[in-house]
């Protein structure tokens, strides 16, 4: 749940994007067949509508009892459908792999007292400060 929300707020990419297969309508506008439709993720990301509070970091939004009330395109952070990251699971394994490392052998701190780290939309997201994270290696 934590990864999940972490993902949620700081997206691994700010967006993607789909051919258009035929025309449609979206909010009365009609967007033609094979034009390119982005989908910015933080939009959804950061909708009240879909994620109540959303600059709050809660991983309590993952509960499976929360997320039965979303649609399943509410949260894509490796994008969805048969053209989703294939990638994801060894993004997401290797991510829980090197986590659960971490923090067996580190304390991890930081001076910064933010609730909030404010990005650079790039190829990848990229945090406009850097993050400064100590390291203090337990006593195991």
């Amino acid at each position: 749940m934590v990864i999940k929300e972490t993902l949620r707020r700081y997206s691994i990419v700010p967006y993607f994007n789909r051919g258009i297969a035929n025309e449609i309508e979206v909010c009365g506008y009609v967007i033609p067949k094979g034009a390119i439709f982005i989908f910015p993720l933080q939009h959804t990301n950061y909708n009240p509508k879909v994620f109540p509070d959303p600059y709050k970091f809660d991983p309590n939004r993952f509960l499976p009892e929360n997320v039965a009330k979303r649609n399943a395109y509410d949260f894509t952070p490796f994008s969805a459908g048969p053209r989703n990251c294939i990638g994801q699971r060894f993004a997401l394994n290797e991510t829980k792999t090197m986590l659960v490392w971490i923090l067996r052998r580190y304390k991890l701190t930081t001076k910064r007292n933010e609730d909030y780290v404010k990005s650079v939309p790039d190829i990848i997201q990229t945090p406009t400060t850097g993050i400064p994270i100590i390291f203090v290696k337990r006593n195991v």
